[in-house]
């Protein structure tokens, strides 16, 4: 291979080895690949897991004996959209020499702008190269030379034929227009032209779902006969159910449904009991495009409240942060003809353990002696 494509394959050992990233999902067609002619592919689908686009580069990685030569990527660096599906199609050209066995591959795909978080590892494929069977030996030349002319003249008519039938197939179509056209409707149109989907991906446009909203070649374009024409189908949409006041695990089954995901999980305080659902984005019956994220944001667990009597008033509420609590009330009481340090801390309400919410407030009581210095005005 030459080119850029050289860049889309590499040498690893061991094969199995896979790192640990979730921007991309990848599942491939099938486990296997079935070679013809020593000649196969294989189409693997890579969905973009974040909510942002990514431009990424796809990658086979081999081990030995396979031989990263035999892979091309068709177009190995691409752009990828939040939740989109793009089909990546793998040729395996295993050469004449290489003996028969087991071989196999996976496909990567690693983030251009941050790869070593934007990456993921493929399944790995495999494909049996049959052992070659040495040709039968030629009869003697005494028997060959009655057919010599015969020979001839089939390889002229071989000829002549197969120079005609490739002119009729290699020459170049009219790419229909096909935009508007749902994908079973747009193939049928190519099909009928010597034309053939290419990668089909998916974009938001606000166009019918599933339509094609996007074409290259474009309408009226000079293609070669059985070419592939790429397509961009407006993206297909699910309603958001109503997630707020479930659990998280009933959100989460909720979501799966309709084929949604869960999001970025956070949480906050209002009055719902720990654990709960208070807020979700998108909110209820938004449409979002299927396989995309939804955020929640859950009620916050309760907290213990620590103990802070004893020390002092800056010690308390040290504690208290520490407990993401605040301090609330602050009374003070003499104690008449006993020592107390300045801002010591002699009751709080709610006491040691109790459990409260976040961000809720501890009234304290600070005792303060008269007459014994240096503790007066503590």
């Amino acid at each position: 291979m030459n080119g850029p494509e050289e860049e889309s394959v590499r040498d690893v050992e061991p094969l199995e080895e896979t790192l640990a990233a979730s921007a991309f999902e990848i599942t491939v067609a099938s486990s296997t690949v079935q070679l013809t002619d020593r000649k196969g592919d294989s189409s693997y689908s890579i969905r973009n897991l974040t909510s942002r686009a990514l431009h990424a580069r796809t990658q086979v990685v081999v081990a030995s004996p396979t031989v990263a030569d035999w892979f091309t990527v068709d177009q190995p660096e691409r752009d990828f959209s939040p939740g989109v599906v793009q089909q990546v199609p793998v040729h395996v050209a295993v050469p004449a020499t290489v003996a028969g066995g087991t071989y196999g591959f996976r496909l990567d795909v690693r983030g251009t702008a941050n790869p070593d978080e934007e990456y993921a590892a493929g399944p790995a494929v495999s494909f049996t190269v049959p052992e070659d069977r040495p040709p039968p030996p030629p009869p003697p030349w005494w028997k060959q030379l009655p057919w010599l002319w015969i020979a001839i003249g089939v390889g002229a008519a071989v000829l002549i034929i197969g120079g005609l039938v490739a002119f009729l197939l290699l020459r170049n179509v009219t790419t229909p227009n096909v935009v508007g056209q749902t994908l079973p409707v747009a193939q049928a149109t190519l099909q009928a032209a010597s034309l053939s989907v290419g990668t089909p991906t998916q974009r938001v446009t606000g166009a019918p779902e599933q339509t094609v909203i996007q074409q290259a070649p474009g309408a009226a374009t000079p293609a070669p006969r059985n070419s592939a024409v790429d397509l961009v189908l407006e993206a297909a949409r699910v309603s958001v159910p109503r997630v707020v006041g479930s659990n998280r695990n009933d959100a989460t089954t909720a979501l799966a449904a309709v084929g949604l995901v869960v999001g970025a999980v956070t949480d906050d305080v209002s009055n719902a009991a720990p654990g709960t659902v208070i807020r979700q984005n998108p909110a209820q019956d938004t449409k979002a495009l299927q396989g995309s994220a939804v955020d929640l944001v859950l009620e916050a667990p309760l907290v213990a409240v620590p103990p802070i009597t004893q020390v002092t008033l800056d010690v308390a509420q040290q504690r208290l942060a520490q407990a993401r609590l605040r301090l609330g009330s602050v009374n003070r009481v003499p104690l008449p003809g006993q020592p107390v340090p300045q801002n010591f801390v002699i009751a709080q309400a709610p006491p040691a353990g109790a459990q409260v919410r976040r961000n809720s407030t501890v009234d304290v009581t600070i005792g303060f002696c008269q007459g014994f210095p240096p503790f007066i005005n503590c």
